[in-house]
Formats: C-alpha cells, sequence, structure tokens
C-alpha cells in the first residue's frame, strides 16, 4: 500500500506495461549548412528539394548521392554571380542610381472614391481638349455627346474647394504629371 493508507490503483488486465514511444522519423531536412552572401546575386529559377535521412523509412537512394559535388568557394560564386557581374564600372554606378531614384508619383488632389467615379464619367467623353472646343462653339448636339453624359460630367464637376486646390497645385509645380481625372479638369480649366 501507499503511504497514509491510500489503496493503490488497479491494475488493467490483459494489457502490456507502456514501452518507450520511439521518435516519429524524421522530415526530409537540408544537408548542407545555409550561405550567407555579401551581395545581390542573379536570380536563377530553380526547385529545391530535400532528402530523407538513410536511416528515414521513406528514404529512397538517389542520383545525387553518387554524383561528387564541385569545388568552388564562396568567393568565387559571389563573383561569377554578382548582379553587376561583367557590368563597368559606370554601368554599375547607372544601375545603382537608377534602382535608388524615387518614382514620380502623379498628383492627385481627389480621394480614391471621387477619381474613380470621375474616371468613369470621364471614360465616356471625349479628350478634355476636344470637350473645350465643343462647348466654345456650343456644339453638345454631336454623336460624342448625349445628354445623360454631360448631366452626369456636370455632376462630378470641380467643387469651388477643389478647383482653388488644383489651382494652387498648379501654380505651385508647373512641371507636375497628374492623374487622369485631375488632368482631365485642369484640360478643361486651362
Amino acid at each position: 500500500p501507499f503511504p497514509g493508507n491510500i489503496p493503490q490503483p488497479p491494475q488493467a488486465q490483459g494489457f502490456a506495461p507502456p514501452v518507450a514511444m520511439s521518435p516519429p522519423p524524421r522530415d526530409p531536412v537540408p544537408t548542407k549548412p545555409k550561405i550567407v552572401l555579401k551581395g545581390k546575386m542573379k536570380t536563377i529559377t530553380w526547385t529545391r528539394f530535400l532528402l530523407f535521412p538513410k536511416d528515414h523509412p521513406k528514404y529512397k537512394p538517389s542520383i545525387w548521392e553518387s554524383i561528387e559535388e564541385a569545388k568552388l568557394s564562396q568567393e568565387e560564386v559571389e563573383q561569377l554571380f554578382d548582379i553587376n557581374a561583367g557590368k563597368t564600372p559606370s554601368a554599375v554606378t547607372a544601375t545603382t542610381a537608377v534602382a535608388q531614384r524615387p518614382t514620380n508619383a502623379k498628383k492627385a488632389i481627389f480621394s480614391s472614391d471621387r477619381s474613380r467615379n470621375i474616371a468613369i464619367i470621364l471614360s465616356k467623353l471625349p479628350s478634355s481638349s476636344r470637350f473645350k472646343e465643343h462647348l466654345m462653339k456650343l456644339e453638345l448636339e454631336s454623336t460624342e455627346f448625349k445628354k445623360e453624359n454631360i448631366a452626369a460630367f456636370l455632376n462630378v464637376w470641380l467643387t469651388p474647394e477643389e478647383k482653388q486646390q488644383l489651382v494652387d497645385e498648379m501654380n505651385q509645380d508647373k512641371n507636375a504629371i497628374w492623374e487622369k481625372p485631375e488632368e482631365y479638369m485642369i484640360g478643361l480649366l486651362g
């Protein structure tokens, strides 16, 4: 009996005592350590695959076991596959400068929803210069214009605040590149 007169738990009948569990089989693992390179390398498309260890139940012999590994130093590989390998120093500088140059984002004053709504209406109208030409001549009865498109356009025309903001932005940066809806409105204002 256990100390304190606690009875022993009943023994299971017909069952063998638990056996030490063997560890689960290992999954395939890399056979070499990870290599950390010094610079950016050329992209080489390949499919990596891992082999099961020889003591794994799913192990199958592979052709890769019979191929002798090439003797290359990491330095040699980096020289051969560096993204700038074979380029003259000026070409490397030019490539780096292009990669570092910020992209010229197009300017916008409209919210994304408003911009999208305006763009939908503008897709049904001729170019801003052609539209302006027709407005000047009061020729809105041509086949290019439908009453519902003109009415829709008038619904998305600039608010006084948007017009002022657009004029101010145009005066600040005369070489700005604009999103399409703003560009169309500028074409009508100019």
